[in-house]
């Protein structure tokens, strides 16, 4: 089974001195489905941002057997493609089509290539016919599709994303999950929304501190009440 994303030993502390991350080793295999949890400051956010070298610690970190390095940021970039909390944060052009395009036009490809690339990515994301909207007139979910189609564009192998279910109502998680399932590749989901990682995760680890605190199955470790007592989860 080939590894997607490797990381060892990986500590990070910002600039203020914060410590985020205190050692973290985990290993995620090309195409699952892999979960973050925590608490609020536990570290997620700052261990997704290594995985594309937007942050770069003490420690390894590989993606399918390639350091990400500061030399090879770009690059890994390619391959890695974070979704930020807030859709918004990735979506600035006049036109949802602008937005899907952007990334595959900064790669220098063939218009023809980028618009059968924004094609794809709409209709993957069940967006079609939106094109010409602008990304700010669209609802909070369709604005988080938008974003993954976005990241869709760039045929990236690993899609990682932050609170994805945050602000979203009932029927708007249900939608994303289904749209998340239905995509192949590696994922990892950082979140607070335990029944949304648990539903679409085999793994997940527990972060605490900036350590992984627990690993294993989802239905395990989140069927566990003193686990999630402990770490700030329930």
């Amino acid at each position: 089974m080939t590894t997607a994303v490797k990381i060892r030993d990986l500590s990070y502390a910002y600039p203020d001195g914060t410590a985020a991350l205190a050692g973290v080793n985990l290993t995620v295999e090309a195409g699952a489905s892999f979960g973050l949890v925590g608490a609020n400051g536990a570290g997620k956010s700052t261990l997704l941002l290594h995985l594309n070298g937007l942050l770069c610690g003490n420690g390894t970190v590989e993606i399918f057997g390639e350091a990400v390095t500061k030399a090879t940021a770009k690059k890994i970039r390619r391959r890695v493609a974070l979704l930020f909390q807030d859709p918004d944060d990735m979506l600035f052009m006049p036109r949802l089509e602008d937005d899907v395009a952007f990334g595959p036009r900064n790669l220098g490809l063939a218009e023809e290539e980028v618009a059968a690339r924004v094609r794809d990515a709409l209709a993957a994301t069940g967006l079609e016919g939106l094109e010409r909207r602008s990304p700010h007139h669209l609802s909070l979910g369709e604005r988080r599709r938008a974003s993954i189609a976005a990241a869709l564009a760039l045929k990236p192998d690993v899609l990682a994303l932050d609170e994805p279910t945050a602000n979203l109502d009932g029927r708007g998680r249900r939608e994303l999950g289904e749209l998340l399932t239905s995509l192949s590749g590696t994922k990892i989901i950082a979140g607070h929304d335990l029944a949304f990682v648990g539903r679409l995760c085999a793994e997940v680890a527990v972060l605490a501190a900036g350590k992984v605190v627990a690993l294993g199955p989802a239905d395990k470790i989140l069927g566990d009440e003193e686990i999630l007592r402990e770490y700030g989860l329930a």
